[in-house]
């Protein structure tokens, strides 16, 4: 106890004694004190005995020593009496709270240098927080919040911002306490978990004449979260309807194998083909599985980092047309080498053009029949920071009704043609999150019998210099190498 209280007098408890907590330790602290007082009087006289006792029987060190203690004990003594006159009397000048009351701001202080002092400790929280004035405006927005919303919302009103109905009814409450699940929809739909608490009358607030403070709104992106939960689920779901057929074949293949082909060499060999057929099929499947998890994971994150579209448009090239020569089908490309820079994830992207032109060549390109066309678009007219670029095909088209489901997972125009050569029905479900989360537009145009065309816009970036970016060939060539999809859930 008697440490205690030194270390609380040295670090300036002393100085004000406005809090009831404080108060109630130096109390106990200055009733206590009187026993370390007489106990170190009681020791200091025992120790002036035994030093009299000792220079009588002639032992003159063991006296000094026990001297020496004895003054040492009684002049702490004294020290720690007269501080305890000290402590007392500054209790009584400064008495505690009634029913532990806050310490008030100190008198003459002004109430903005103090919002100030609020506002930038809550700049520096890493959660996203606003302060909701008495007429449901922004007062301020930490930095957290600003990064969240893509904008400053102070000295605006809440609902510029975030236009939520519970959250409006849980302000408009006396005293609003509440949790909140807010959902912002867009080219990438957001899940926003908010905390609504009330701040006490009497608290922090702007100077006049602006609203007292109401509410603190404290908010975090639980958008991967959810999504994590969600993709977990539907993982399971498709895996095991979509693995349910390739299963069943290699079974009865194998079933064969050990019964009517066990004596047949020819019929082993062309059963083992078809194995190791579906075997690839279960493979890719599951490679754009885990791909589209990885893409949905991070959709609501755009990428910052600028990179060259002409680039990445020559590794996606350079990746098909030995395919799409293999099968006698010409693919031409625009020049690309004027196009701006983008803000951009070159693997995402290399994946997203070489699933398109891998998409057109199975089924849009015929031997010696008109060329896949990868196209130059230039910038958006009426929205000049996009930039786009187009693949074009004359194969058999689809219909205007199936176009809005073109980027399900697993939708197939011809599910017989997109397994027979090799598609996952994940091709264009990948392309969409892809452009989603690089806040571009996708757009999808065809008819029946005069092929399709997938454009695809993305947004411009400074021509800044940028350190070189780590090649995708490892990724596009697993793309190819999986078929990179197909055309209409390929």
């Amino acid at each position: 106890m008697l440490k205690q209280t030194e270390h609380k007098a040295r670090s300036g408890y002393g100085k004000r004694f406005s809090g009831k907590s404080v108060g109630v330790v130096m109390r106990l602290d200055a009733a206590n004190l009187g026993g370390f007082l007489w106990a170190r009087a009681a020791l200091g006289l025992a120790s002036a005995v035994g030093a009299g006792f000792a220079f009588g029987r002639g032992w003159p060190l063991l006296g000094l020593l026990a001297t020496a203690v004895a003054a040492a004990l009684l002049w702490r003594a004294i020290r720690r009496e007269r501080r305890r006159a000290r402590w007392s009397a500054r209790l009584a000048t400064h008495p505690a709270g009634e029913g532990g009351a806050h310490p008030q701001p100190a008198p003459g202080r002004d109430p903005g240098e103090a919002f100030a002092a609020a506002t930038r400790l809550i700049d520096e929280a890493p959660r996203a927080m606003l302060l909701i004035d008495s007429e449901g405006g922004v007062a301020f927005a930490n930095h957290s919040a600003r990064v969240l919303l893509e904008r400053d919302p102070a000295g605006r009103p809440l609902t510029a911002s975030l236009r939520d109905p519970a959250l409006v009814e849980a302000l408009a409450a006396a005293s609003p306490r509440a949790e909140i699940d807010i959902a912002r929809h867009g080219p990438a739909a957001r899940l926003i978990q908010a905390w609504v608490r009330p701040i006490p009358p009497g608290a922090v607030s702007p100077p006049a004449p602006a609203p007292k403070l109401k509410a603190l709104v404290v908010m975090e992106d639980v958008t991967a979260a959810r999504r994590e939960a969600e993709i977990r689920t539907e993982f399971v779901a498709n895996v095991s309807h979509e693995l349910k057929t390739p299963l069943a074949a290699i079974q009865g293949l194998a079933e064969t194998l050990q019964g009517s082909a066990r004596e047949d060499p020819e019929a082993q060999a062309r059963f083992l083909r078809l194995i190791a057929a579906q075997t690839g099929r279960m493979t890719r499947l599951v490679e754009d599985l885990l791909s589209l998890r990885r893409i949905e994971t991070d959709e609501h994150v755009p990428p910052r980092r600028i990179e060259d579209l002409g680039a990445i448009l020559d590794e996606a090239l350079s990746v098909v047309r030995p395919l799409a020569e293999e099968r006698g089908i010409r693919v031409e490309a625009d020049d690309f080498s004027a196009c701006p820079p983008i803000y951009g994830d070159r693997d995402q992207l290399a994946q997203l053009f070489v699933n398109l032109l891998d998409n057109a060549v199975k089924y849009g390109g015929k031997p010696g029949g008109p060329p896949v066309r990868l196209k130059a678009l230039g910038l958006r007219e009426g929205n000049p920071r996009l930039v786009g670029a187009a693949v074009q095909d004359r194969g058999p088209g689809f219909e205007d009704h199936e176009r809005a489901r073109l980027t399900e997972r697993f939708y197939r125009v011809s599910a017989a043609s997109s397994k027979a050569k090799g598609g996952t029905g994940l091709g264009l479900a990948i392309v969409k999150h892809i452009v989603n989360r690089h806040r571009g537009v996708l757009e999808i145009d065809g008819a029946p019998g005069k092929g399709a065309r997938f454009a695809v816009w993305l947004p411009t970036a400074p021509a800044t210099p940028q350190p070189p970016a780590k090649p995708a060939a490892q990724l596009v060539g697993g793309a190819a190498k999986a078929g990179a999809g197909a055309r209409a859930g390929a």
